[in-house]
């Protein structure tokens, strides 16, 4: 299943009706080991989603944002102060999505691993 950019900041439509959310406990109902979202923004509705997840789901939520489209990708490091309002809200496993170079990804790890 896959989760695109949010419609509207606050909020992800995936395809079909359905909420983020409840693909997310479709998933985990299902026996998904992992459940989460990919090619997403590092922002507001991921740090919302993050939260979400961690109150209420059993297995690790996973993220996988994109430091932006082509001409616009944020530097490694915006990207990592973009992403760190989901790990203040319980996001522990991210990567990067389209655009992000092994430089985005040392910066996540930095967010991830701070104490």
């Amino acid at each position: 299943m896959t989760f695109g950019f949010p419609e509207e900041e606050g909020s992800f439509r995936p395809a079909g009706l359905a909420s983020a959310e409840e693909h997310l406990a479709a998933a985990e109902r299902g026996g998904a080991l992992a459940a989460g979202v990919n090619c997403v923004f590092a922002g507001p509705a991921l740090a919302a989603l993050a939260g979400w997840a961690s109150a209420r789901l059993r297995i690790p939520f996973v993220a996988k944002p994109s430091p932006g489209l082509p001409g616009s990708v944020l530097p490694p490091e915006r990207f990592a102060e973009a992403l760190s309002p989901a790990v203040a809200r319980g996001l522990r496993i991210a990567g990067g999505c389209c655009g992000a170079t092994g430089d985005h990804l040392r910066a996540i790890r930095s967010i991830l691993s701070a104490p």
